[in-house]
């Protein structure tokens, strides 16, 4: 079984990307049986905020998904910055990136990419999908959108939400109607090593390929476009990036990428060739263990008088 790239179905000519994955559709995939609207909803809390897109000035939709890890530090997936022969060019001035809900209807904004880091042990398509990490640099740092810290621990069995943009469908493949352009989904983690991976099951039960044989109620997958989108894992009451969307297959129909039965692959940023590369760059990303917050053990060790501080880099 092939696994693809979550690549979007169109391609500029004005820029030479290796993003020409022929698709029917290329964002979040959501049940048939849940309400669009609490889809939306979930796009839109405060705390996933970080998450935006990756796209071409100037034009009517992004390309890949990501998000916002450092001020002026955007991660995605380093297929989405390749060209068609796995090699990278300077294309930072032919960049955009954005939090917008909908994009604006007259284009994307215009370019704020100044440069661009891919991690040096991604090889291209036929490589190692858990390295499937870049970091695009803006020539200004975002306000008003707080970064996303990095977990380090493994969310196996913990519930993830995506979120990505693009268009949208059900697990039937129909087209979403009252959807918004920034969509969020979720779904249990049931992979961690060597990639992060989650499956889309129908509410029947009869797609599952590991973990739960049900869905959860926002159950979701993704699609091409969602390329370096974030999984977020609740932990503790907070939620932590732990992946970025590298690309995904359905083993119960493979010519239906993303609906019902797909398998969503994503690169595990806590693998420790990752935190290296993202700790080179020298900036303030915040790495953090488990648990997230040391309030219980604080409270469990208050007697040995032993206080610890969460790691912050």
């Amino acid at each position: 079984m092939r696994e693809l790239l979550r690549r979007p179905a169109w391609l500029f000519s004005t820029l030479v990307l290796g993003i020409g994955w022929a698709s029917v559709a290329s964002a979040i995939f959501i049940r048939d049986d849940s309400a669009v609207a609490a889809y939306d909803a979930l796009a839109t809390q405060n705390q996933f905020q970080a998450a935006g897109y990756l796209g071409h000035p100037g034009a009517p939709q992004s390309f890949c998904s990501g998000v916002l890890i450092a001020a002026d530090k955007f991660l995605t997936a380093a297929h989405c910055l390749a060209n068609p022969d796995g090699t990278f060019t300077e294309i930072a001035n032919n960049l955009t990136v954005g939090f917008d809900l909908n994009f604006p209807a007259g284009g994307l904004p215009a370019n704020n990419v100044s440069a661009f880091f891919v991690n040096p042990a991604y090889s291209g398509e036929g490589g190692a999908r858990q390295y499937d990490v870049a970091v695009v640099e803006l020539s200004e740092a975002i306000v008003g959108v707080t970064p996303a810290s990095i977990w380090l621990a493994n969310p196996v069995g913990l519930l993830g939400t995506m979120i990505g943009y693009g268009d949208q469908a059900n697990g039937f493949g129909n087209p979403l109607i009252g959807a918004n352009d920034r969509l969020g989904a979720q779904n249990i983690i049931d992979i961690s090593a060597p990639t992060i991976r989650t499956d889309f099951d129908k509410p029947d039960g009869t797609t599952s390929s590991f973990g739960a044989t049900l869905p959860v109620y926002l159950e979701g997958t993704t699609a091409g476009g969602d390329s370096g989108g974030p999984l977020f894992a609740s932990r503790l009451g907070q939620e932590l990036l732990v992946g970025d969307v590298s690309g995904g297959f359905n083993p119960f129909n493979p010519d239906a990428p993303s609906q019902y039965g797909d398998v969503s692959i994503w690169a595990p940023l806590r693998d420790p060739v990752n935190v290296g590369f993202l700790e080179s760059l020298n900036q303030p990303i915040r790495f953090v263990p488990d648990p997230p917050t040391f309030a219980l053990l604080g409270i469990g060790l208050a007697g040995l008088g032993f206080n610890r501080r969460r790691r912050a880099r």
